[in-house]
């Protein structure tokens, strides 16, 4: 990545005429030719975002000081949108449920505040911004799946003007992407180690059902908040001060959360326009007796970020990136004409802000 590229992306923002909007979009594309050891540094953060640089430097070939520099960068130029803490709700007798939220007659300030509002919610985990059917998806984590309503209600309430449509959906399963083969096709690189599937694969389906013995404290919930707000930095340390109890406590209490599968890793969340593809969701309502045979049509597909599986109006979703318009219809198109007779109805969304994809939401508190 050399100078002159981070300086134009610095300034991009400010560029005015049809001439210098060809001029941004040359230079993201350039600047995103990464070479095989960046490459591997983000695969290596994806991985476990809390390895240290020392620890990291041992795997990239590349000095701890290089790595430090490194991860500035892809922080300073927004190609690490940010830390995130993988957290089993459901361990914690959360249930997730999802809202698409169509809006009507409402301009930027509207928007905007209907933004604000969401992401301050007690219970919203994910919020994007999106074009098509729907205006935004927000994702909430709730003790009850009556709590839908009351969020719908308060919703309504608020902008009474300006909601039209809420669709809510309760998520049963959900599977993340193959990682060899979605941060292959990410990051233009095939060379992603073997091993590297066997490691994250388990741990990244995770199936709605009843906790068990789960329980935990006030404390280890403090925790899990305050590691939250910057999965990556926040040291143990830090967090100990911030509660006012000793370090070691913290660490224990940490091991505990992660042998329990409550926390299920540290990642990074990759901010995709940056690589210059075009992040979008498919919702379906499809005959249930087909899902299964959806999944495993899905398995091989390097345009998967992940799909779920819901209850409700839609009752599949399929998150994906492609490079362009022409390769997502292609990708999408291929799954419709393959369960042409299955699909009762699909709606296509394309992200293009996301909000409070990291954040853990203070109704961990309840």
């Amino acid at each position: 990545m050399n100078k002159k590229s981070i300086l134009y992306l610095e300034n991009y923002e400010k560029f005015e005429t049809k001439k210098d909007k060809i001029y941004k979009k040359i230079i993201i594309v350039l600047f995103m030719k990464l070479n095989n050891n960046e490459k591997r540094l983000l695969v290596e953060l994806f991985k476990n975002a809390r390895l240290s640089n020392r620890k990291l430097s041992s795997s990239v070939l590349m000095s701890k000081e290089t790595v430090g520099k490194k991860i500035d960068e892809f922080e300073k130029n927004n190609i690490i949108k940010g830390y995130k803490l993988k957290i089993n709700y459901s361990k914690l007798d959360f249930k997730k449920i999802e809202l698409f939220i169509k809006l009507k007659k409402a301009n930027s300030k509207i928007i905007e505040e209907i933004k604000d509002f969401l992401i301050e919610h007690n219970n919203s985990t994910w919020i994007s911004h999106c074009l098509g059917k729907f205006d935004f998806k927000v994702s909430f984590e709730v003790k009850k799946i009556e709590h839908t309503n009351s969020i719908i209600n308060e919703l309504r309430q608020k902008f009474p003007q300006y909601i039209d449509i809420v669709e809510s959906v309760i998520v049963t399963d959900i599977s993340k992407f193959n990682p060899k083969l979605f941060l292959g096709k990410l990051l233009d690189n095939k060379k992603i180690p073997e091993e590297f599937l066997h490691l994250e694969k388990a741990k990244e389906r995770v199936k709605i059902s009843e906790s068990k013995d789960n329980s935990i404290d006030y404390l280890d919930k403090q925790i899990i908040y305050e590691l939250g707000k910057n999965a990556r930095k926040k040291t143990l340390v830090e967090i100990a001060q911030k509660l006012n109890v000793n370090a070691e406590l913290v660490k224990n209490r940490l091991k505990n959360l992660e042998k329990k599968e409550i926390i299920n890793g540290y990642s990074i969340i990759f901010e995709g326009k940056k690589f210059n593809k075009i992040w979008g969701l498919m919702l379906l309502t499809i005959n249930s007796s087909k899902i299964e045979e959806l999944k495993k049509f899905l398995e091989r597909k390097n345009y998967l970020s992940n799909y779920i599986e819901t209850l409700g109006h839609y009752n599949f979703q399929i998150t994906y990136f492609a490079e362009d318009v022409e390769e997502m219809y292609q990708s999408l198109n291929e799954i419709r004409e393959h369960f042409s007779e299955d699909i009762f109805e699909y709606e296509h969304l394309l992200y293009f802000n996301i909000y409070k994809s990291t954040q853990v939401p203070t109704c961990i508190f309840e």
